[in-house]
């Protein structure tokens, strides 16, 4: 019993770590997708041209240039 108990923290504790690491990369993906748009639109690219080099639709890119 204490095995079967020890295997199932082991296993939720890995599950947690994975979420996190999504997490995070996800959110580091963004970040760079941000600070490229920036970049772009400082280099003076349309705003239209900036969405389908990141592949995100131009509200989005909207939104982040009015921040």
């Amino acid at each position: 019993m204490k095995e079967l108990k020890h295997g199932e923290e082991d296993e939720k504790m890995c599950k947690s770590v994975e979420e996190y690491a999504e997490r995070k990369a996800k959110e580091a993906a963004k970040e760079t997708a941000r600070k490229t748009v920036e970049k772009l639109n400082d280099m003076g690219m349309d705003i239209s041209l900036i969405a389908s080099a990141v592949d995100m639709d131009e509200e989005t890119i909207k939104q982040w240039l009015e921040k």
